[in-house]
């Protein structure tokens, strides 16, 4: 209850809390000629990869390669030290979000604790609204994931294929009922900016 009072002050509450898992300050690492060949032939891997998913071909023998590859990048860049001296970034404030939207509707959704809430904001109102538990939401949305991924560039049998569009559509529909549904009325017919939630 006491998450949901006071809508137009949550959104700095939950930026600030974004903030500390995903707004670091940013890492330029210097020239690293290891660093630099290894991912460079990861991009290429990758591509011969993606080429051969897309002809039907197999992939499995360029699994241990890659992430070979990947993990010396990994190792050297937890090596190479990063600026000191990077602001951190500030929330905006709700009045210049409400502006920039330009007519369009901000949907963030914010976990607090074991229930997910979206605040909703729009030119006329600031809104929370309270979706549900949140491990069923995340369940839902790492199903419908894994049935993209599925599909992503894969010739497979039609009949299989069918079955995969099958569960696709049902856990579509199931994460639209969780996460959607819900803020349908108060976004209307505007355009929308999602913000998916972050540690918080």
């Amino acid at each position: 209850r006491r998450w949901r009072r006071a809508p137009p002050r949550r959104l700095p509450w939950s930026e600030r809390a974004r903030a500390q898992a995903l707004l670091l300050p940013p890492v330029r690492p210097p020239d690293d000629p290891v660093a630099a060949e290894a991912l460079e032939e990861l991009r290429q891997l990758q591509h011969h990869v993606r080429q051969a998913e897309l002809a039907g071909r197999p992939t499995l023998t360029f699994h241990s390669r890659l992430e070979a590859l990947r993990r010396v990048i990994r190792e050297r860049a937890w090596a190479t030290p990063g600026p000191r001296d990077a602001a951190p970034p500030k929330p905006a404030p709700l009045t210049a979000v409400t502006a920039q939207l330009a007519g369009a509707a901000l949907v963030v959704y914010v976990a607090a604790g074991d229930v997910l809430h979206a605040l909703v904001v729009t030119d006329r109102a600031t809104s929370v609204v309270v979706l549900g538990d949140r491990g069923t939401a995340e369940e839902a949305v790492r199903r419908l994931r894994a049935d993209l991924d599925g599909q992503a560039g894969r010739a497979m049998p039609a009949r299989l294929a069918a079955v995969v569009r099958a569960a696709t559509r049902q856990d579509a529909d199931r994460v639209g009922s969780m996460v959607l549904d819900p803020v349908r009325s108060l976004v209307g017919d505007r355009d929308l900016v999602v913000v998916r939630p972050g540690c918080c």
